[in-house]
């Protein structure tokens, strides 16, 4: 039965009466976007994005190093490290408790930055094979 829901799927039912409405979940219209707001300090290297609600606080680091030797000769490699604070979410009362959504987040930067060529490694070696 293409192209019909079954009675019994109540969440593919939500989506569908979401999509047929043109609302989002949180109320927004269509075409609403979130507000989308980055400032950046040169001088401490930290960043403030702010999406609708969300918050996120970052520093950005660079070193120059040999290249890897997972990595072509003539490419550029990037590295990241992520932490979240214990007052991120009001349910976190150790720092370990986060460990599996830090591991899960740089799954995420690194499939992002790897697959899907948003960053041209090759332009970030400085001289191949050094």
């Amino acid at each position: 039965m293409r192209g019909r829901l079954p009675k019994n799927n109540t969440h593919l039912a939500f989506l569908l009466d979401l999509f047929q409405s043109k609302k989002r979940v949180d109320g927004r219209e269509w075409t609403d976007f979130r507000s989308f707001d980055v400032s950046y300090d040169p001088t401490c290297r930290l960043t403030h994005i702010r999406l609708g609600k969300t918050r996120l606080m970052c520093t950005l680091d660079a070193e120059i190093s040999a290249p890897r030797k997972s990595t072509k000769p003539g490419a550029g490699s990037i590295a990241f490290s992520v932490d979240f604070l214990p007052m991120a979410h009001p349910s976190a009362v150790e720092t370990n408790s986060f460990d599996n959504e830090i591991e899960q987040c740089l799954v995420i930067l690194e499939s992002l930055f790897r697959d899907t060529y948003c960053l041209d490694f090759d332009t970030l070696c400085i001289e191949s094979n050094k």
